[in-house]
């Protein structure tokens, strides 16, 4: 399974999305008011927390970066709301360390908002700070955020917790192996799901995730085909047995 812990290894940098400049180089002050004006009406309710720092907003590399050191700069202007989508643009340009400190502040008082666990999480792997990732994701993903289910499963995995992965991670990817759209995604959901199956010789898993799976969905992913093929020999389910003589080969 040594695929696992090379996935925790990288997905760290999967976090940071696109490359900045120093974000320690003052603003100018008609730069500053426009950050203070975009904050502010995000705390009145007029733009969402997703038009301030979504991935739409992060095509705009100078944006992300000025709301990262606006806060440099003025932080006694910054209220406790407006934490969270600073702390992501932290996330964004790789500013770990800073992004858990201010979602932890901004957890303090509104401790129910799973965007700030998130925004934890993804600082905490990339501190590789994994046991403080998994306590972050779980949190997410109780309070109602699901987009990390992977990465938390992956880090579980690699840490052998197989309480996390049943009790938050496989129930979810049984989910989404059937719902996700993106093809690509759905061979890693299977491909993390084949993998706890034999981890921990659950046959019953192994057969519920390959439900709806053929052989060509296979041979777009070499692991997760090595995976079955060792699965095929383990549990020698009937369930898979018409798939299994397809990729004997």
């Amino acid at each position: 399974m040594k695929l696992l812990f090379l996935w925790v290894a990288l997905i760290g940098a999967a976090f940071v999305l696109v490359g900045f400049g120093s974000e320690s180089t003052p603003l100018s002050e008609a730069e500053s008011r426009q950050v203070r004006q975009r904050l502010q009406a995000y705390e009145r309710g007029e733009l969402t927390f997703h038009e301030v720092s979504s991935a739409a907003f992060q095509t705009n590399a100078v944006a992300i970066t000025n709301l990262a050191r606006f806060y440099q700069t003025h932080s006694n202007e910054v209220t406790v709301p407006m934490l969270l989508p600073i702390s992501r643009c932290m996330v964004v340009i790789g500013n770990g360390k800073e992004a858990a400190t201010l979602a932890q502040r901004y957890l303090n008082v509104y401790s129910n908002d799973c965007r700030a666990w998130d925004i934890l999480f993804a600082a905490k792997v990339m501190a590789k700070s994994y046991t403080e990732a998994i306590e972050a994701g779980t949190n997410a993903l109780a309070h109602g955020c699901e987009k990390n289910t992977h990465m938390i499963g992956v880090i579980a995995e690699g840490m052998k917790r197989p309480d996390i992965m049943e009790k938050w991670v496989v129930p979810r990817l049984l989910v989404l192996k059937d719902t996700q759209e993106e093809p690509e995604r759905r061979l890693e959901i299977l491909n993390l799901l084949v993998a706890h199956s034999l981890m921990t010789t659950n046959r019953q898993l192994y057969v519920t995730s390959l439900q709806g799976v053929d052989a060509s969905d296979l041979e777009k992913n070499e692991d997760l085909k090595h995976w079955v093929k060792t699965g095929c020999k383990l549990f020698q389910a009937k369930e898979t047995e018409a798939l299994c003589k397809q990729i004997s080969h």
